[in-house]
């Protein structure tokens, strides 16, 4: 830790709580704990007291790059931070502790209501650095790679417009594309369920457990760039909010894996075929597809406002990978069996 660095690491204590830790110039360490109530200094160290501090037995440490970017003042970034990682380090319990997206979207909460781009940059930085543990699959990427899908689900599930739109995309051991009216966002649904798993061993957020997380689908466009897709049935939630960061999470794990995703894709394997030209290049690409069911079997679909695509510009503007958000209403009725799907609303730089 350099003296006049402006790193972040957070230390929990022997009482259960985590301390965020900045280091200020002229070799000067300052020790803050963060509540709801505000961040309050409790100690002031030198750099060589601080480095033994972190060095002492039953220390965690997190520490990024990423965080330098965000001011120590913006307590309640640090408070929501420190809340997550001390589910994570099952410090505090958590009901929902082995879901990678109770954190996630804890996480987002305050700078994505606040359209602080920074703070969620910061965010998306660093759980895509951590991402990069998902142990790697060197050839079928899930159990629908072998099985007929259509036989699997009831008409009127979620999971049966996967299945139709997976089971079209690979019609004939051919790659078939989805039609969006639009040959920005037109796709090949090329894997249904696409399971990521951090092992238990190399697990940063739920260390001794393994965790996983799985996107609805992952799609390829027509120029080989990569779509991340969430699919809410009639029964599923009737918010719009919550599967755009379902799928954001998703689209950050997928950046993270690319150097072994993109090649099992542009390689065939039993049912699904070849996608020779997949892949995420250095620049915004992918695309995040949101589907969810005109009409819900509890109450009203949640409407699309003004601040909801602020939102999305918010995400867009802090993700520099991803390039469109894109809504589709279903109506099954007018998808022609799922091989023809409308976009709604398209967000894009």
């Amino acid at each position: 830790m350099a003296g006049s660095s402006k790193q972040c690491v957070f230390l929990p204590d022997i009482c259960g709580e985590s301390w965020l830790v900045w280091s200020k110039r002229r070799n000067k360490v300052r020790l803050r704990r963060c509540t709801s109530e505000g961040c309050e200094v409790v100690e002031e160290l030198t750099v060589p007291d601080a480095e033994r501090l972190l060095t002492q037995p039953g220390a965690k440490v997190d520490q990024l790059p990423c965080y330098n970017n965000i001011s120590v003042n913006k307590h309640s970034f640090w408070r929501l931070v420190i809340e997550s990682l001390n589910v994570r380090d099952d410090l505090v319990k958590h009901g929902d502790k082995d879901r990678l997206l109770a954190v996630f979207k804890l996480q987002c909460q305050d700078p994505l209501h606040n359209g602080d781009t920074q703070q969620l940059k910061v965010l998306f930085q660093s759980w895509m650095s951590r991402f990069s543990k998902i142990k790697s699959k060197d050839g079928t990427l899930n159990p629908y790679d072998a099985k007929d899908a259509n036989k699997l689900f009831k008409p009127q599930e979620g999971k049966s417009w996967q299945a139709a739109m997976l089971e079209w995309s690979r019609r004939d051991g051919c790659v078939q594309y989805v039609d969006t009216g639009s040959a920005d966002t037109k796709f090949s649904f090329a894997i249904m369920e696409l399971t990521l798993a951090l092992p238990s061993a190399e697990n940063p957020f739920f260390p001794g457990s393994e965790s996983r997380i799985a996107p609805d689908g992952l799609g390829v466009r027509t120029n080989g760039f990569l779509t991340v897709i969430e699919v809410k049935g009639p029964d599923d939630d009737r918010d719009i909010l919550g599967p755009l960061l379902q799928a954001v999470c998703g689209a950050l794990a997928v950046v993270a894996t690319k150097e072994w995703l993109c090649p099992a894709l542009r390689t065939q394997l039993q049912l699904r075929p070849a996608y020779r030209n997949a892949r995420i290049p250095k620049r915004s690409s992918i695309g995040i597809h949101v589907m969810t069911a005109k009409q819900k079997s509890q109450g009203r679909l949640e409407p699309w406002s003004q601040d909801h695509e602020e939102k999305c510009r918010v995400v867009l503007d802090a993700f520099p990978e991803l390039e469109y958000i894109a809504y589709s209403f279903i109506v099954p009725e007018q998808t022609e069996n799922f091989t023809s799907i409308e976009v709604d609303h398209l967000v894009t730089r």
